[in-house]
């Protein structure tokens, strides 16, 4: 099971304005398809775990964004603290079950282009 947010038009705005110049449209676009995404991919995927009783891992991709600034990127740093938040939660709520969950956060990836 896998869900892949793609950018709006509004992040993709708000990704290029001064925070100070945001919209409310464009920073919760944002957070709004980064967070439920992963709410619903872990939901539908705990509840399965669970019922099976085999435990199972959940892993989700957030970034370095969530634990560092930079600039022009607080709406997304604050949607991958969010979702590194909720991870965290939810390894202690459900490891009585045997299911682990964790999150990935990659940072800059240097490439040849």
């Amino acid at each position: 099971m896998s869900t892949i947010a793609s950018p709006t038009p509004a992040s993709r705005a708000a990704a290029r304005a001064r925070f100070w110049k945001w919209t409310t449209r464009n920073g919760a676009a944002c957070s709004v398809s980064i967070s439920t995404g992963v709410f619903f991919t872990f939901r539908a995927a705990a509840k399965h775990m669970v019922e099976r009783g085999k435990g199972g891992s959940l892993v989700a991709m957030a970034s370095t964004a969530a634990i560092e600034g930079a600039a022009r990127s607080s709406h997304y740093g604050a949607s991958k603290g969010g979702v590194t938040a909720m991870v965290r939660a939810l390894a202690v709520e459900l490891a009585r079950y045997k299911i682990t969950a964790n999150s990935i956060l990659p940072g800059w990836i240097e490439t040849e282009r």
